[in-house]
């Protein structure tokens, strides 16, 4: 039996050293699709509503995070999600809503280009 590792469980993952929201976070049904949600979204808390949804330029936000698992929504029932990192590195072109401006919000998160895959070379 093969042993997973942390890139087999969160393939978004470019480091095994991440720091999880440690109380984990309210997601809006209503702002994400229905269905199955992969891992890879930037997401905001909405200061109004005070839950989170997927990062857009225009929003104001009050703070930052990315999922690193799959959840599923039904766009009626909110999730209580515990697997948003505000600290670590990832993938950048595994993220479903990327943005420079993004990025800046989230210092603590180092995006990286997928160039080194396959090789020895993480670093």
């Amino acid at each position: 039996m093969k042993e997973m590792s942390y890139r087999d469980l969160f393939p978004i993952l470019a480091s095994e050293h991440v720091q999880f929201k440690e109380v984990g976070v309210t997601l809006d049904a209503t702002k994400f699709p229905n269905g199955i949600i992969h891992a890879g979204y930037c997401i905001a808390l909405n200061g109004d509503t005070g839950k989170w949804e997927p990062y857009q330029v225009e929003g104001i936000y009050v703070d930052y995070g990315v999922t690193v698992a799959y959840f599923e929504n039904d766009g009626i029932n909110d999730t209580i999600f515990g697997q948003t990192i505000v600290r670590g590195s990832v993938f950048k072109k595994k993220l479903k809503n990327y943005s420079v401006l993004f990025a800046q919000k989230t210092p603590m998160i180092r995006y990286v280009t997928e160039s080194f895959i396959g090789t020895n070379n993480y670093y």
